[in-house]
């Protein structure tokens, strides 16, 4: 079933989102059929450009190959068989279609507050050039659950490395900050440490993540290093509220 029969005449934004890539363009698309069989949510005419373009888009947006979502029986970009279902992430592609399309034609314009020339969601508005949407936070909180400290701390600088002038993660402070208080409620302490200790290395002169420190270092029995922490503080900020007092019972 046909969803959208007009597709190319309706959503004009919504041309611009599918998925897969075309690595050497010239070279690529010369290999891509000039007929498309299996069309379930794009109307089935569209032009064989306008669908090469989409699927460059939508590759961008997610930082994927077309064997992301396309079964490849080969080793060259001929073998690709962009009929089969076969692989689930071909589904996910054309709900997300559908979920856009709800979003940009329905939900949105109905927004009374909506401005002139209207925003338009795209892949890219969530994905951000990656393939799973995650926030920074939520990508360290789950590698430290199920890999440890070390890992999720190397996972922060692998992704600051690749993304941080791409801008596809929030390297800012508070959201480290956040992810580590999240790890402290999950009774996960070294791991928070661990990840508020890399949130000083890059944010030195933040009060509040040395005095994260210092509260996670007690809460660790590591009085020595809470100690360090708050006089860090106080370092920083001589007037830090509740700070010397802080000190003064752990030196009792």
């Amino acid at each position: 079933m046909n969803l959208f029969p007009d597709a190319a005449r309706r959503y004009p934004a919504l041309l611009l989102l599918l998925a897969s890539i075309v690595a050497g363009p010239r070279v690529a698309e010369a290999q891509i059929p000039d007929t498309f069989t299996n069309l379930q949510v794009l109307p089935e005419d569209i032009d064989r450009d306008e669908l090469v373009g989409m699927m460059r888009d939508f590759t961008f947006a997610l930082g994927v190959r077309c064997t992301h979502c396309h079964v490849n029986n080969g080793t060259s970009f001929a073998d690709t068989d962009f009929a089969s279902d076969e692989k689930p992430e071909k589904e996910t592609a054309r709900s997300m279609i559908r979920l856009l399309a709800q979003l940009n034609q329905e939900m949105l314009p109905a927004l009374s507050t909506r401005g002139t020339p209207p925003v338009t969601m795209t892949c890219k508005t969530c994905h951000r050039g990656v393939t799973r949407p995650f926030l920074l936070s939520q990508d360290l909180i789950l590698t430290a659950h199920e890999q440890g400290a070390d890992a999720m701390v190397a996972r922060y600088r692998e992704l600051r490395e690749q993304y941080e002038v791409a801008g596809a993660y929030d390297f800012r402070e508070q959201e480290t900050s956040e992810a580590a208080d999240d790890l402290a409620e999950d009774g996960l302490t070294a791991e928070a440490i661990a990840l508020q200790e890399l949130n000083a290395e890059y944010h030195p002169e933040s009060t509040a993540i040395w005095s994260a420190l210092g509260a996670l270092y007690t809460d660790a029995g590591r009085v020595d290093h809470a100690i360090a922490a708050y006089e860090r503080v106080l370092a920083i900020n001589p007037r830090a509220r509740g700070v010397r007092e802080r000190l003064d019972a752990l030196r009792q």
